[in-house]
């Protein structure tokens, strides 16, 4: 009997079990438990074969470079995140009046927004497959981006180190800006000030 005999020679019981179909012809001088036995194990070793099958076929689909992005498209979805993310900060940012020096707690709160909508950003970067030639820069950067969020992190911890991260004249996120720049994300380091 065939490994597909053996499967059609399979059915359920009433109660939903698998349960064996015995056949009234056999071709053979074993008794149909033998038939059933030899099914089994020819039934189990073809889904053993089935199933190495199909995860050789998953494995050799992840991580192809098939799925890797061209730089055209690496800039194209790395912008769209970095828009996303420009609506977030305008939205946390509104609630402050420019005539008025936050306190020290409301750029804690401010530090806390931003870490969060950053880590967001970065998690998103890091989806991105990039072209190989770009993969050790665009690796850097994210590692850069990573340094700076865990920065803004702090500051949204403490309303000390918020007011530091704030009034400082250095931005942690300069060099972060000139890495994505150079695969073209622009829209990141735009500034909208004027």
């Amino acid at each position: 009997m065939s490994s597909l005999g053996c499967l059609l020679a399979v059915g359920c019981s009433n109660d939903g079990d698998a349960a064996a179909v015995r056949t009234t012809t056999t071709t053979s001088a074993a008794s149909d438990e033998d038939h059933l036995v030899l099914c089994r194990m020819r039934t189990s070793r073809l889904a053993v074969v089935v199933l190495f099958a199909f995860l050789a076929s998953g494995v050799a689909a992840c991580g192809s470079d098939d799925d890797r992005l061209t730089a055209s498209e690496l800039a194209e979805q790395g912008n769209a995140v970095c828009t996303e993310a420009d609506k977030k900060f305008e939205a946390a940012f509104s609630e402050f009046d420019e005539d008025e020096e936050p306190t020290a707690e409301e750029m804690q709160g401010l530090a806390a927004t931003a870490a969060e909508i950053t880590d967001d950003v970065v998690g998103q970067f890091e989806d991105l497959d990039p072209p190989e030639d770009l993969e050790t820069s665009w690796d850097d950067t994210l590692e850069k981006a990573r340094a700076a969020q865990e920065k803004l992190e702090l500051a949204g911890e403490d309303p000390e180190s918020a007011q530091a991260l704030f009034s400082s004249e250095e931005d942690p996120f300069d060099e972060v800006n000139a890495g994505l720049e150079k695969v073209g994300i622009t829209v990141c380091s735009d500034d909208d000030e004027e």
